[in-house]
């Protein structure tokens, strides 16, 4: 019962216990929420699109993630307690779940069954060992050599698609990047004590208040980039395929997550 609700951390700016009947002095202070514009429920159309934009963008964050996630009962539908960050003494609409859920709600109820499809599925999202730079080819670089390129277990990107800089991490003027997975490199073996291998990803993030082109990297291997989720929309299924150096359009406040893809000429 403790914190917001996804749908009210990206809807409110301050905590409403006063249900509580503790004068709102219950309940955390710092909820690192923003209510884009309005506190509470609004019917402008702007507002109500980038906060269901926000929340796709947490969502896809958070199952992407390594380890174990951990979601918020009724995130999933966009459940609301109305600004109570500290429900416990709530019986009543505050805390119950209303499964009468409209369009809204089950669009980002069926984006995030996507999302937790796309992490079953892959062994790259829920590795069984932390980054570690191990070594895991003959040279002691920690990266393997793959087509003539040195593969690492995570690379960071700039937009213009190069790799960021130890300087960079703490450049105050960043404000989007570029995170590559190789499914390469997992370093785990599966039931049969064959090596597991999966698909390398690219999760791109834009936080920014301003649209940024992203040029896909070219150092990783040669190959093509498929999308597979572009958080702008709830439902967006259609295949696109973009090649390495080709730039893509991510609007503010959005993340997108691109799959490495096979050469169209592979090498022989």
């Amino acid at each position: 019962h403790d914190g917001f609700t996804l749908n009210d951390l990206v809807s409110y700016n301050c905590k409403h216990n006063e249900a509580n009947g503790e004068e709102n002095r219950d309940g955390a202070n710092d909820n690192y929420s923003w209510n884009h514009g309005v506190e509470g429920p609004t019917k402008d159309r702007k507002i109500v699109t980038l906060r269901e934009r926000q929340k796709r963008n947490m969502m896809l964050t958070l199952l992407l993630s390594q380890g174990v996630p951990m979601i918020y009962a009724g995130d999933e539908v966009c459940r609301s307690q109305k600004g109570n960050n500290n429900a416990y003494a709530q019986d009543n609409e505050i805390s119950w779940f209303d499964w009468n859920i409209d369009e809204r709600k089950k669009a980002f109820l069926e984006f995030t069954r996507r999302l937790t499809t796309l992490r079953r599925s892959h062994p790259n999202f829920h590795r069984r060992k932390f980054y570690q730079d191990r070594q895991i080819s003959p040279s002691k670089t920690g990266r393997q050599h793959v087509d003539g390129h040195d593969i690492k277990d995570i690379s960071w990107y700039r937009p213009d698609g190069h790799e960021m800089t130890e300087e960079e991490w703490n450049a105050g003027w960043i404000r989007c990047l570029g995170m590559y997975l190789s499914g390469k490199t997992l370093d785990d073996v599966d039931r049969y004590g064959e090596p597991v291998r999966d698909d390398s990803f690219l999760l791109c993030l834009n936080p920014h208040h301003e649209r940024i082109r992203f040029f896909l990297p070219v150092d990783v291997t040669t190959c093509s980039w498929e999308l597979l989720i572009d958080t702008r929309d709830a439902t967006a299924t259609k295949l696109r395929i973009l090649e390495c150096g080709d730039s893509y359009d991510m609007i503010e406040h959005s993340a997108v997550l691109f799959r490495e893809a096979e050469p169209k000429n592979p090498r022989l």
